[in-house]
């Protein structure tokens, strides 16, 4: 690269006085020595005062005033604090809705399980009542019609009928499940 080059970029710069001082040093040494740069800065000079000729004068009066005008006005801390309310009760709205409907679909939800948890728990209930019941039958030796009436007695279940002539093995029903439990231990 050679040093015309390097120079001719900072033409435009030096022409407008906007170069730092060892820049403005190098291009007015290198402008002396060089006629070639001296003819494209003295073209550049041209060209910017053809510019300001056309472009004329700016007129600066009432310019701060036409800037300022345009200039959005600071909002009174009045409006500022209202506009931050109702914001705020917006939000505060929204939470409440969204609080209420979660709790009223938790209440729907507990009503509609809790008839299925209450039907569960008692079917949990009655087969541990009968599995004590005839642990408890076999280990005292209780006959089979004592043992039913325990079993009955426990679990709220209707016996049915004893499907099977050994004392081991029961069959009932719950009517309000309507699910019929068949008994048989294991044999160890």
């Amino acid at each position: 690269m050679t040093q015309c080059e390097q120079i001719e970029p900072l033409l435009t710069g030096f022409v407008d006085g906007e170069l730092v001082p060892p820049q403005m040093q190098a291009v007015a040494r290198h402008l002396a020595a060089c006629p070639k740069c001296e003819s494209v800065l003295i073209e550049f000079s041209a060209v910017g005062e053809r510019l300001r000729e056309v472009a004329g004068e700016f007129q600066l009066e009432g310019f701060t005033q036409s800037v300022m005008a345009k200039l959005p006005r600071p909002t009174p801390i009045r409006d500022r604090l209202r506009s931050f309310l109702d914001l705020f009760n917006e939000r505060l709205i929204a939470g409440t809705a969204l609080v209420a409907a979660t709790l009223a679909i938790g209440a729907w939800t507990m009503i509609l399980v809790t008839p299925m948890a209450r039907v569960l728990m008692a079917r949990a209930r009655a087969d541990k009542s009968a599995v004590v019941a005839s642990a408890k039958a076999e280990v005292h030796g209780i006959d089979n019609a004592t043992r039913v009436a325990a079993v009955t007695h426990r679990s709220q279940a209707v016996i049915s009928r004893l499907e099977s002539q050994l004392p081991n093995v029961a069959v009932w029903s719950e009517p309000d499940t309507e699910a019929t439990v068949i008994w048989v231990p294991d044999r160890r």
